[in-house]
């Protein structure tokens, strides 16, 4: 299996959709009203090059879901929600700086992801996944995180 597909199947996608589900852009962050929510996962492909984009059938609010794999800082402003693969622990402190107060919800499963500026971090403990919020963080890019997944999140600061 090429390097870059086992990257993106370890990734729980479904959960990405569902934190997509619960959040909230600005106006802003779509040029119109049938825009697709941009999902992209993050990942420098170290031995091969495959960049590939799906539009699903989900919507959310009416709008399509596209899941995109991005290997390039260039990319980052198409997307809606980030994905940081924790294999890029050595550089998403100069991710998150670049796309600093745009409307990107980040998400990673870097360990400390949350403290360095990033706005989810996902944790695993115990083969269960918890999820933690930067809310300052996420204020800043004018995004809005329902209720409902503010509920089973630990904040951060606490």
């Amino acid at each position: 299996m090429p390097f870059f597909l086992s990257v993106v199947l370890s990734i729980n996608l479904p959960l990405l959709f569902n934190i997509a589900r619960f959040t909230e852009w600005p106006d802003e962050a779509f040029t119109n009203s049938r825009n697709n929510i941009v999902v992209c996962i993050f990942h420098v492909w170290q031995k091969q090059k495959g960049v590939f984009s799906i539009t699903s059938e989900l919507r959310i609010n009416r709008r399509p879901l596209e899941l995109r794999a991005i290997d390039s800082v260039t990319e980052l402003t198409a997307c809606h929600l980030l994905y940081i693969h924790k294999t890029n622990s050595n550089n998403h402190a100069a991710i998150i700086e670049r796309i600093e107060n745009q409307p990107i919800l980040t998400v990673s499963n870097i360990v400390g992801f949350i403290r360095d500026g990033g706005m989810i971090e996902l944790r695993e403990k115990d083969k269960r996944i918890s999820i933690a919020v930067n809310l300052p963080a996420i204020s800043k890019a004018q995004i809005k995180i329902s209720s409902e997944l503010l509920k089973i999140a630990s904040t951060y600061p606490m």
